[in-house]
């Protein structure tokens, strides 16, 4: 597994996505988060968890972030002020993950 993206879903397990991080050099990890959808406390103990070990990631707001942010980081969370049920389409970026993963030139039909 190349990428894992969680939209809004890091609820628990996160000893798994830490290990995964640790063993797959080349992957890519996307948390995106929200304030009410009860994922954002466990994505704060990750990231502080990657902190102590010295792992860098990029953290920053979903409504701002850019193709290059995406690009360079192997670790990125996402805060998203949209509501849980909004996530996945109320803005492109689904899109923007998809345009900046590791499945190389993914061309989008009237892009």
């Amino acid at each position: 597994m190349a990428e894992v993206w969680l939209f809004d879903a890091l609820y628990a397990r996160t000893d798994k996505f830490l290990a995964w991080s640790d063993k797959v050099r080349q992957g890519r990890l996307i948390n995106i988060y929200t304030e009410n959808g009860g994922t954002r406390t466990e994505t704060e103990k990750m990231m502080a968890t990657l902190r102590q070990r010295g792992t860098p990631f990029f953290s920053g707001n979903e409504s701002e972030v850019k193709s290059a942010d995406l690009r360079a980081s192997r670790l990125v969370f996402l805060f998203t002020e949209l509501p849980h049920d909004d996530v996945l389409h109320g803005r492109q970026t689904f899109l923007e993950f998809l345009k900046t993963s590791c499945l190389g030139d993914v061309r989008i039909k009237g892009d």
